[in-house]
């Protein structure tokens, strides 16, 4: 069946009244989500994210920083940082990326078969970055710079090393112990 995005903040329209009694007689305003909202036709009003998680993936589960400022809808998973400055958001994407924190989340990720991976909203909550807030300076510039290159798996080492100062850096940042 066809689907539209229809988006009526301005004045609807004779097609568009067509289109909600269509969707009326196909029982879509008794469908859970748009149940709950009023006018049940109306789209979410979520504000762009800076990060954007895939829902689906085999292999590595991709983070995106949305510069452009696209919505989105159920594609992708929003990520709302700290901080919106553009050096802190391109820091933790690349760190979001990194091979480790790769590992590190899959214990968090649900496994279909095929090896379809998928991360649910809450399972992203338990992704363990270091607090890129006590970070220095100058290594969010160095995390954010390689997520510029126009090969960003070309910096694996080197990312790996920059999130290891970044963890220490933290870590010193939160008043804890080197060991622990």
């Amino acid at each position: 069946m066809p689907t539209r995005l229809v988006d009526l903040r301005a004045p609807a329209t004779p097609d568009h009244f067509r289109y909600i009694d269509a969707g009326v007689a196909q029982g879509m305003h008794q469908r859970y989500l748009t149940s709950r909202r009023k006018p049940w036709y109306s789209m979410e009003r979520q504000e762009a994210a800076p990060v954007r998680a895939t829902v689906f993936g085999r292999g590595k589960m991709r983070f995106v920083a949305n510069d452009a400022r696209v919505r989105t809808l159920t594609a992708f998973h929003c990520i709302y940082p700290l901080s919106e400055e553009k050096s802190f958001v391109h820091a933790l994407t690349a760190c979001l990326n990194a091979d480790f924190i790769q590992e590190m989340s899959q214990a968090h990720q649900r496994a279909y078969a095929g090896g379809l991976h998928k991360f649910e909203p809450r399972d992203l909550l338990d992704v363990c970055v270091p607090d890129l807030r006590c970070v220095s300076p100058g290594t969010i510039r160095a995390l954010a710079a390689i997520l510029q290159r126009p090969d960003f798996s070309g910096g694996v080492e080197e990312l790996g090393c920059l999130l290891l100062t970044a963890a220490r850096e933290a870590q010193a940042g939160a008043g804890l112990s080197a060991t622990g």
